[in-house]
């Protein structure tokens, strides 16, 4: 190569979790996965849209946190569209409403594709944490099986 030649990135792609087909109304925090690091991803490019494409207003915190390594970013709910009886909820009320479709859009020109994700809101989770239901499956010795917690539902 020439002394002008310029390298540019192979583009990215990524997944976002959760996984599953439901998120609860109260969802808290939605984390993006990228196969590579993928540095300084600005709140401009992550939109939050109902079920009709439009994007929901003020769901998202305006901060995106990504790990250490930079291929893992959280992705935070508004808390006060969350919280009952704080200001951003009493104004204009939860962001997520059971029975809503919502997806999740990623639009970077660093990635291959824009990452899109879509869900069906249940209802909140109100259930306070059990630690003692809890069951701790641990592997055996010397090997490279997970570890697996067995939580109550």
């Amino acid at each position: 190569m020439g002394a002008s030649a310029i390298l540019l990135p192979l583009a990215l792609a990524g997944t976002i979790t959760p996984s599953g087909p439901e998120v609860p109304a109260n969802l808290l925090r939605i984390e993006v996965r990228f196969d590579r690091p993928l540095p300084a991803v600005p709140m401009q490019a992550i939109v939050l849209r109902d079920a009709a494409g439009k994007p929901i207003a003020d769901a998202l915190l305006d901060i995106a946190l990504p790990d250490q390594d930079e291929r893992r970013l959280v992705v935070l709910m508004q808390p006060g569209r969350i919280k009952h009886g704080v200001g951003p909820n009493l104004a204009v009320g939860p962001a997520l409403h059971d029975g809503d479709r919502i997806s999740i859009e990623i639009r970077d020109p660093r990635l291959k594709h824009p990452l899109v994700r879509s869900w069906r809101v249940g209802a909140a989770y109100e259930h306070k944490l059990a630690p003692a239901d809890w069951h701790l499956h641990a592997p055996a010795a010397c090997t490279k099986a997970p570890l697996v917690l067995g939580l109550s539902t």
